[in-house]
């Protein structure tokens, strides 16, 4: 996940337990937060480790929100996939410059489904505000 602090000139090293001298929360890795509920658990478990061919139907799947408000870094290694997957979205269909070859029904629907899930967890979690999307994704690009 990428963090949106001013101090941040460069990706902040994981911070290990042993090490308290941190220089924001938003430092804090998953291994200092507290334990997560199990269904959140369960549920990152999965968003990780399903396939990317099958990732737009189990996002799809979502209509609502049905887990409880938590920490974004809960989620931090999801929003990882989700960065990797559309960075080579990106790359594949040369969308950093004049894209001229159109996205496959698959991809497309894989983007908007990944959009439509981060706004999701974005409008349910704290923290939120340190994502770098947020205000892209609250102004409804994703609706």
């Amino acid at each position: 996940m990428h963090i949106n602090h001013k101090h941040h000139r460069k990706p902040v090293p994981p911070v290990s337990s042993s090490s308290l001298s941190l220089c924001c929360p938003c430092c804090l890795t998953s291994s200092l937060l507290p334990l997560q509920r199990p269904d959140v658990a369960a549920l990152v478990d999965k968003l990780l480790t399903t396939p990317t061919d099958q990732l737009a139907e189990l996002l799809g799947s979502f209509r609502m929100w049905l887990w409880p408000r938590c920490e974004l870094m809960v989620w931090y290694s999801v929003l990882d996939r989700f960065d990797d997957i559309l960075a080579q979205m990106i790359k594949d269909y040369h969308s950093d410059d004049l894209q001229m070859t159109p996205f496959t029904p698959s991809d497309k629907e894989l983007i908007m489904q990944i959009l439509r899930f981060e706004r999701m967890l974005l409008d349910n979690s704290t923290t939120r505000k340190l994502f770098n999307s947020y205000d892209v994704s609250k102004r409804g690009f994703c609706d």
